[in-house]
């Protein structure tokens, strides 16, 4: 499938940044060390075990060029969004274990100065998008990395706790068709969201270990029909690969009694119609 060189430029056909990926294959380390060293090197050149509580340059720049290489191998065409203002970053949140900041964004710069990500800026309620440019889809295609390498959903929580809607004010409620979003909160935890938790880590082991498919599938994705308040229809992408098992539970309102869903998982958009699922 993936013929390593991007050819269209359809900025929709996109994901957001994954912050929950890491691997410490020795190959991925060495192309890390020989692009920070090249573009960056003012800043720290050791590679570390592992992310520490306060992310350094290279832990942005290391788990940024990841989840880049991820994407590219699922498909060369496709942009991830990227926050490129700094109150998109919580670097203590706890939804964001690598504590990844604001500093993403001179990283993002940086590499879209040297040619080494294509970059499309943002427009009103848009993310902005990039991708693998040329010269580091031609590095990534010489790399024997194999997915099955990378660690997704890492140290990430499965319990997300949401606020009240946001009151739009008689303005926005006159001039816009958006759906008002529930803001994710902080918390505490407690010994129910502990012992929720650790059933849930307990079903994402069992789902990392478990190989889900669709077997009608003549490629590795399947595409189901998304439609916007006064747009046309448009068919959303999904794809079959080693993420999206991470299955995580949404309470609402600022209350542990309300909600409790589980989402996450990629079956979850599949149609009856696509056949068996193992």
């Amino acid at each position: 499938m993936n013929n390593y060189l991007s050819t269209s430029n359809d900025i929709e056909h996109s994901r957001p940044l994954d912050v929950h990926v890491w691997s410490d294959y020795p190959e991925f380390n060495l192309l890390v060390n020989k692009l920070w060293v090249k573009y960056f090197p003012s800043q720290d050149n050791v590679i570390r075990p592992g992310p520490k509580s306060k992310a350094t340059s290279k832990v942005h720049f290391k788990t940024l060029l990841l989840d880049l290489y991820v994407c590219w191998m699922t498909d060369p065409n496709m942009y991830l969004g990227v926050h490129m203002s700094n109150s998109g970053w919580k670097a203590n949140s706890r939804y964001n274990a690598l504590h990844l900041s604001y500093r993403m964004i001179g990283i993002i710069k940086e590499l879209v100065a040297v040619d080494i990500l294509e970059f499309q800026k943002g427009r009103q309620g848009t993310l902005s998008r990039i991708r693998a440019a040329k010269q580091l889809q031609l590095l990534f295609r010489d790399l024997k990395f194999p997915i099955s390498e990378v660690v997704f959903d890492y140290m990430r929580d499965p319990l997300i706790l949401r606020g009240m809607s946001e009151e739009p004010d008689e303005m926005e409620v006159q001039t816009s068709s958006k759906k008002w979003k529930k803001p994710t909160l902080e918390y505490d935890d407690t010994p129910e969201t502990i012992r929720m938790r650790g059933v849930l880590n307990k079903y994402n082991e069992l789902l990392n270990e478990t190989r889900l498919d669709v077997f009608s599938l003549d490629e590795p994705y399947f595409e189901r029909g998304k439609k916007k308040a006064g747009k046309e229809e448009k068919h959303v992408r999904h794809y079959i690969t080693g993420r999206n098992h991470f299955v995580r539970r949404v309470f609402n309102n600022e209350s542990w009694e309300l909600g409790g869903r589980f989402y996450g998982g990629r079956w979850q958009h599949i149609s009856k119609n696509f056949g068996q699922i193992l």
